[in-house]
């Protein structure tokens, strides 16, 4: 399998595979993991409670081409509308969408015409978008005053649904950057996952190369793409909270330098084929003994790609840079609210299904999602819980990961940004052909004329 972006692999993930929801999760001294969680995707998903005289008739409608989602919002559906006896509620969530159907929404939108109340946005792409076209004062709703009580509760504070201070979005995912790693060749060059920074990452990466011929790395050096996960984790970002260009602050430049001393010291698989046959290839030659990437990495790519590994791999907590992060978010679907009239109650539907501590539980059981919420991590069936392919209880890795959560800030020329540091940027610094700081600066100061700054 070989996709040429992040993009365009969840894109066409999601379509045909439900996103994340694609292994189930055993209990604790089972013999046979859960059933799996792919959901059907030729069901109607279209759910209603009973109507009644005096009711008044509401139809949520949301399109989206994650299956998993489909299901999911058709399981919970019932239950929503049995908790508002004062509307006769419809779901219409059909199955089967393309992955365009994001951007249809957005495009009758931006012509004045609602066809949906929400649908999932990619938070590095059709979100920033929607933005750029200034949906957000024309055809979204302001649900800052609705999202407050929410906020601390989640993973992150919501921040990648939030712009100029306002919430018009609710991730839908964790997407937590972890560390996958082997532990078989780690045990056999007698090294620990558990590293306090970059630095032990980087010393640990040395004896791993030199006791089994494993890079402790996997860097895609035609892409952005590990300096977009790091600088978040750095505690940087290309813009700050306020919206101004940051990309040349000392936090991303410390992410930069992080990936260069890795190449540099020859502890990293480089390639551009990052999902290419021969990334997997080199996974089961043992070139390859760990990779820093979205949990979604672990669930949707490892298991089919590389059956011969199960038990093999493990995840960890990330190495901390200086800033103290323990993870950051790794792009995420974003669900707006469309403006009209049952917009507070499409906001309700939306955050009893991301954001309630029961529905994190049940997608954590169902379909292996980890929970957003904080206190989800409570209750005791994601205490139990086994990931199937990993052989490992997860749990504690996410509740390690979630202590001092980062994210990316929204901004409309994200994705103007991000294309730039892959034409311009990280690849001629991972070369050797630019010095970080000089790049970040020529960057940044690029970006903020895009930005009239």
């Amino acid at each position: 399998m070989v996709v040429r972006s992040r993009r365009e692999f969840l894109k066409a993930s999601l379509q045909v595979g439900g996103g994340l929801a694609v292994f189930g999760l055993a209990a604790c001294g089972d013999d046979e993991p859960a059933a799996t969680t792919s959901p059907p995707t030729t069901a109607a998903a279209t759910t209603a409670a009973p109507t009644t005289m005096g009711k008044e008739p509401v139809t949520i409608t949301i399109l989206t081409a994650d299956q998993s989602a489909v299901q999911f919002f058709t399981d919970i559906g019932p239950d929503f509308a049995a908790m508002h006896p004062n509307y006769d509620i419809t779901f219409d969530i059909p199955a089967e969408q393309p992955a365009e159907v994001r951007q249809r929404v957005l495009d009758q939108l931006a012509a004045g015409e609602k066809i949906a109340d929400s649908t999932d946005l990619d938070s590095e792409d059709t979100w920033n978008s929607a933005l750029a076209a200034g949906l957000h004062e024309s055809g979204l709703y302001d649900f800052t005053d609705a999202a407050q009580p929410w906020v601390d509760q989640i993973a992150g504070g919501m921040r990648e649904g939030k712009f100029k201070g306002r919430y018009y979005g609710i991730p839908g995912l964790l997407s937590a950057v972890t560390y996958y790693y082997r532990a078989d060749l780690f045990e056999q060059a007698g090294i620990s996952a558990d590293f306090a920074s970059w630095d032990d990452f980087i010393e640990g990466g040395k004896k791993l190369k030199a006791a089994t011929g494993a890079n402790i790395m996997i860097i895609e050096d035609s892409t952005s793409r590990h300096f977009n996960y790091m600088m978040p984790h750095a505690g940087g970002n290309v813009f700050d909270e306020e919206g101004a260009v940051n990309l040349d602050a000392d936090e991303n430049l410390e992410a930069l330098e992080t990936l260069v001393r890795m190449v540099r010291e020859d502890i990293a698989f480089t390639t551009s084929e990052f999902y290419g046959a021969g990334t997997f290839e080199a996974y089961r030659d043992d070139t390859i003994g760990g990779a820093y990437m979205p949990n979604w990495y672990g669930d949707l790519l490892l298991p089919p790609n590389l059956p011969e590994h199960q038990g093999k791999f493990k995840m960890a907590p990330p190495p901390k840079f200086e800033a103290g992060y323990t993870s950051a978010r790794g792009g995420a679907p974003i669900y707006p609210v469309l403006a009209g009239p049952h917009q507070e109650l499409v906001f309700d539907f939306l955050a009893f299904g991301f954001l309630s501590v029961e529905n994190n539980v049940k997608r954590f059981e169902d379909f292996a999602t980890p929970p957003m919420n904080l206190a989800a991590y409570d209750d005791p069936a994601l205490a139990e819980a086994v990931h199937p392919y990993l052989e490992q209880p997860v749990a504690p890795v996410y509740t390690a990961m979630i202590e001092n959560f980062a994210t990316v800030n929204t901004h409309p020329l994200l994705i103007r940004a991000l294309d730039h540091l892959t034409t311009n940027t990280v690849p001629p610094v991972l070369a050797g052909d630019k010095e970080p700081a000089a790049a970040l600066k020529e960057a940044a100061d690029a970006i903020r004329a895009m930005a009239g700054e």
